[in-house]
C-alpha cells in the first residue's frame, strides 16, 4: 500500500490501541524502524495527538481518541464488497433487522456515477450463483441475540417423527417445547441452522430454523461455558443418538460431487 493508505490504516491502528511501540507498527504494517519513525511524525503533522513515554517500558500513546474520517475503499476493495453482499440476495431472512435490498440501496448510493459504472460493467463479467432460501424462518434475530448475549430461549418445535416436508397445516403437526441455549447459526444448502444447547435434554442439538413454530426469551440462568465454544470446535460436540446406526460406504468422485450439492444436513 501507497504512504497515504498506510497512514490512513495507522491511525485507526493506533487509535484503537492507545498505547503502541515502534516494533508494533514495524510488524502491523511490515516497515523498517526509519519509516516507522517518519509515519509517526506524519501522523504528528496531521493533528493526532501522540505522546512520546521514554524508559524501559517506554513507547508511544494516544493522549485522546480521535475523531476518525469516514472508511475510505478503493476500486478493488469496493468490487470485493459488492460481491461479498451478493451472499445476502439468496436469502428472504437475515438475522439482523435488514435486507439485501436496503444493505445494496444504501451502498450504490454512496459510490460515484464513475464507481457505480464500474459496478455495473463488473455485474455483466462475473457471476455468483448461490442456493436460494427454501423456506422462511422467523425467529433468526432472536437466535443470533441469543447466541451473542448468551442467553436462554424456550421454542415450540416438530417433534422428531413428525413429517416436515408435508403441506400439512402446522396446528395438526405433533410439537414439543424444548429449553434451549443457542450457540452458533449456520446458513447451509438453502436453510437456516441453529446450533445449541438443550438444557432439559442436557445435550447438543441442531434445529433447522424454518421448523422453530415459536420462542422467546426466558429468565433461566445461562451455561457458563458455553461461552468458551467458537464456531470451528462445534463439530466435535455432536454424538450420535442411542438410536444411530453406524454404517461406511463407498463412493465415487462423482457420487462425492452429486452428494456435496444435493444431501440435506439432518436436524433433530
Amino acid at each position: 500500500m501507497n504512504k497515504t493508505e498506510r497512514l490512513h490504516h495507522m491511525l485507526r491502528f493506533i487509535n484503537q490501541k492507545q498505547h503502541f511501540t515502534l516494533p508494533d507498527l514495524m510488524q502491523e504494517f511490515q516497515i523498517s524502524k526509519r519509516t516507522a519513525l517518519r509515519d509517526i511524525a506524519s501522523l504528528e503533522e496531521m493533528g493526532a495527538p501522540i505522546y512520546a513515554e521514554y524508559g524501559r517500558y517506554g513507547g508511544y500513546r494516544l493522549l485522546q481518541q480521535m475523531q476518525l474520517p469516514p472508511i475510505s475503499f478503493n476500486t478493488d476493495e469496493l468490487h470485493a464488497l459488492y460481491f461479498a453482499m451478493q451472499a445476502l440476495r439468496s436469502f428472504s431472512d437475515l438475522p439482523f433487522q435488514t435486507t439485501f435490498a436496503s444493505v445494496h440501496a444504501k451502498f450504490m448510493a454512496a459510490l460515484s456515477d464513475r464507481q457505480q459504472e464500474n459496478i455495473f460493467n463488473m455485474q455483466q463479467r462475473v457471476t455468483f450463483k448461490h442456493t436460494e432460501q427454501i423456506k422462511n424462518s422467523s425467529h433468526l434475530e432472536l437466535l443470533l441475540k441469543a447466541a451473542v448475549q448468551q442467553l436462554v430461549i424456550r421454542i415450540t418445535y416438530p417433534d422428531k417423527n413428525a413429517t416436515h416436508d408435508q403441506s400439512e397445516a402446522v396446528s395438526k403437526t405433533k410439537t414439543s417445547i424444548r429449553v434451549i441455549q443457542p450457540i452458533a447459526l449456520n446458513a447451509s444448502k438453502g436453510y437456516w441452522y441453529c446450533q445449541a444447547y438443550d438444557l432439559e435434554k442436557k445435550a447438543y442439538r441442531v434445529f433447522r430454523c424454518d421448523r422453530i413454530i415459536s420462542a422467546v426469551l426466558t429468565d433461566m440462568e445461562p451455561v457458563n461455558h458455553l461461552a468458551e465454544i467458537h464456531s470451528e470446535h462445534l463439530q466435535s460436540l455432536w454424538k450420535p443418538s442411542e438410536q444411530a446406526i453406524s454404517f461406511q460406504c463407498k463412493i465415487s468422485d462423482l457420487g462425492m460431487a452429486i452428494s456435496t450439492k444435493s444431501l440435506p444436513i439432518h436436524a433433530p
